[in-house]
């Protein structure tokens, strides 16, 4: 079965339910860490909290990614990527050219901190 069959032949056999993020002190909670005191952590305590700082702006707080194995986290962003764009995007607005819809889609993706270039065009 193609990916974008799946979203319409598999509707409508899930149960759904809305699921936050963590935030990031539930993130550091299923982690397992609560430093004693934040303004005087220890060295071990302190490259913990870097090290899952990173973690949360790499993968961000979905409970499923948060709790997975570190090599299922980037198979689970993709799956949640390809779902999005089938069902939100492509069957809700006809889309018919996906391979510039997924080159579009990966240039948001990759670039969403960059600067842009600016321009010397005139506001008015």
């Amino acid at each position: 079965m193609l990916n974008r069959e799946i979203a319409t032949v598999m509707r409508g056999r899930t149960l759904s339910y809305e699921l936050y993020p963590f935030s990031i002190f539930e993130f550091f909670a299923a982690r397992n860490h609560s430093p004693e005191n934040c303004a005087y952590l220890t060295t071990k305590e302190e490259n913990r909290t870097k090290h899952l700082l990173q973690e949360y702006f790499q993968f961000g707080g979905f409970p499923e990614i948060v709790l997975a194995d570190r090599d299922l986290k980037e198979k689970i962003l993709a799956e949640y990527c390809q779902t999005m764009l089938y069902r939100d995007i492509v069957e809700q607005y006809a889309i018919r050219n996906l391979q510039a819809l997924r080159i579009f889609m990966k240039l948001l993706m990759t670039g969403y901190a960059k600067n842009f270039p600016s321009t010397n065009v005139p506001v008015s």
